[in-house]
């Protein structure tokens, strides 16, 4: 009994997991460069 299931993913799926990414991304950027600025001033 094979059954060949088919997935549609949806545009705004892709896009909502990839602006999750570029903002947990940015948010560790910032913490890192504010962390920089606070030891060297």
């Amino acid at each position: 009994m094979t059954d060949n299931f088919e997935r549609n993913i949806d545009l705004k799926l892709i896009l909502s997991i990839i602006a999750t990414g570029l903002m947990s991304f940015t948010g560790v950027v910032i913490e890192t460069s504010m962390n920089n600025s606070f030891v060297y001033f």
